[in-house]
C-alpha cells in the first residue's frame, strides 16, 4: 500500500517531477559520456600500444634495457620460444634485433631505433602491418634490403616509395657499420613518439650489420589469448628462466599503465560530484514538497500512521522520483555512447598535435556495462540520502498545526 501512495504521490505535480527527472537524467547521462569518454581515449592508447608496440610481455637480458647495448643479446631465446609456443595460452611469440643509429638521405639524417624482425611471424603478433599508409609489409623481392617506415619519418627524410635510406649504426666491435636500403611501406601508427624514432628492417639483413651470431636476438614478444592470465604466466617463466628480464605491457608502457589505473578514479570522483549536486536539487524539490502537503501530512498523522511510515513514503516517494531519472539516463546515455562509439570523435582540429604525445585524435568512447548497475545503486543511495531532510521536516510537523495549515 505505501508503495502504491508513493508512486502516486510523485505524480501529483506532473510538471515538477519531470522537471526533477529529466534533470537527473541528464546529468546522469552527462556523467556517463563524459566516463566513457575518458575511459575509451585510455583504453584505446592501451590496445593500440599492446597490439603496436609492446604486445603483452618481452623477455630480454636483465642489462638489454638500460641502454639496449648489442651484446646484451638473450640467452638461450631459443628455448624460451620453444617454451612459449608450447604453452596453449600463448597465442603468438615473435624474436627481433634491436640497434639504434641513423638513416641517412641526400637531404637530412636522423636518429632511430631499427627493428630487425622476421616479417611472416612479426604479422601474428603485431597489427603494425594493418597501419600501411602506403606500399607493402615486406611483400615480394628486393635486390636492395626493404625497410618499412613511418610517414612522419618520410616526411623529415624527404623520401617516398623505393626510396633508397642508409642505415649505420655500430656493430659488436664498435665500428660504424652502413646499409643500403630501400622503402617499400610508409606506416602511420598514431603515436607520433613511437613513429618518429622506430623502423623495420628485415632480421636476416640486419644481423651481418651488426655482427651478431645467426639464432641470437635481443628480445621476444608475446600475445596471450586471455589477459588474465599474464601474471601467472610470468611468474612461470620467471621461474623457469631466472636469468632473463621479462616485462609485461604495464612496465612496457607505463604512461598506459598509471592512466589505466587513474581513469577509475576519476570517473568515481566525477560520478561523486554529479551526485552531490542533484542531492541538493532532490531536497530542494522534496522540501517544497512537504511544505506543500502539510495539512495532508497533518491528516495523515492525526488518523493514526506512525512517524516511521511518513517517513518511509518520503524516502519511497525520492527513491522512485531519482530512480525513474537515473533509469532513463542510463538509457540515454547507453544509446548515445553506443552510437558516438561506432563512428567516433574526431577532435583532430581541436586537439593538433596531440598525436606527437602518443594520442589519437579519433576518441571512441566506451563503458563497460557494468557501469550502469553501479549508476544505478548510486542514485538509490543518493535518493536515500537527500531523503533525510524532507523526511525529518515531515515527521517533525505536529498534526494539529499541520492540520490548521492550508
Amino acid at each position: 500500500m505505501l508503495l502504491k501512495i508513493a508512486w502516486r504521490n510523485v505524480w501529483r505535480n506532473k510538471s515538477r517531477s519531470a522537471v526533477v527527472m529529466m534533470a537527473i537524467a541528464i546529468g546522469i547521462t552527462a556523467a556517463i559520456f563524459f566516463a566513457a569518454f575518458m575511459t575509451g581515449m585510455v583504453n584505446q592508447q592501451i590496445d593500440r600500444g599492446i597490439k603496436i608496440e609492446s604486445s603483452h610481455f618481452q623477455v630480454c637480458h636483465p642489462d638489454f634495457t638500460m641502454n639496449e647495448d648489442l651484446g646484451m643479446h638473450l640467452q638461450g631465446s631459443d628455448e624460451i620460444i620453444e617454451t612459449l609456443k608450447a604453452d596453449p595460452t600463448v597465442k603468438s611469440v615473435t624474436s627481433r634485433v634491436i640497434s639504434n643509429g641513423m638513416a641517412s638521405t641526400a637531404n637530412k639524417a636522423m636518429g632511430v631505433r631499427i627493428l630487425g624482425i622476421d616479417p611472416d611471424i612479426e604479422k601474428q603478433t603485431t597489427q603494425l602491418y594493418t597501419k600501411l599508409d602506403t606500399g607493402t609489409y615486406f611483400e615480394g623481392k628486393s635486390r636492395t634490403a626493404p625497410i618499412l617506415i613511418s610517414r612522419k619519418q618520410a616526411e623529415e627524410l624527404k623520401v617516398r616509395l623505393k626510396s633508397k635510406i642508409v642505415l649505420n649504426m655500430p656493430d659488436l666491435e664498435g665500428n660504424v657499420s652502413y646499409g643500403l636500403f630501400r622503402v617499400v611501406g610508409i606506416y602511420h601508427s598514431g603515436n607520433g613518439i613511437y613513429d618518429g624514432s622506430t623502423v623495420f628492417v628485415r632480421k636476416q639483413d640486419l644481423q651481418p650489420l651488426v655482427n651478431l651470431p645467426d639464432g641470437q636476438v635481443h628480445e621476444v614478444a608475446a600475445m596471450i589469448n586471455d589477459l588474465e592470465q599474464l601474471p601467472i604466466i610470468i611468474d612461470g617463466l620467471e621461474k623457469k628462466f631466472p636469468d632473463s628480464k621479462i616485462r609485461d605491457w604495464g612496465d612496457l608502457l607505463p604512461t598506459m599503465k598509471m592512466y589505466s589505473g587513474f581513469i577509475d578514479q576519476f570517473n568515481f570522483i566525477l560520478l561523486t560530484i554529479i551526485l552531490i549536486a542533484l542531492i541538493f536539487g532532490i531536497i530542494n524539490t522534496m522540501l517544497m514538497v512537504i511544505m506543500e502537503r502539510t495539512h495532508e501530512i497533518g491528516m495523515l498523522r492525526a488518523v493514526g500512521m506512525s512517524k516511521m511510515r511518513v517517513a518511509s513514503m518520503i524516502i519511497l516517494e525520492t527513491v522512485f522520483l531519482s530512480l525513474v531519472g537515473g533509469v532513463l539516463g542510463c538509457i540515454m546515455s547507453f544509446v548515445i555512447v553506443a552510437w558516438v562509439g561506432d563512428v567516433g570523435i574526431d577532435l583532430s582540429d581541436q586537439m593538433s598535435g596531440v598525436e606527437d604525445l602518443g594520442w589519437s585524435p579519433i576518441i571512441y568512447p566506451e563503458v563497460e556495462f557494468s557501469f550502469y548497475f553501479q549508476i544505478t545503486i548510486a542514485v538509490i543511495v543518493t535518493a536515500i540520502i537527500a531523503a533525510y531532510f524532507p523526511a525529518k521536516r515531515a515527521i517533525k510537523l505536529n498534526p494539529a498545526t499541520a492540520i490548521r495549515e492550508m
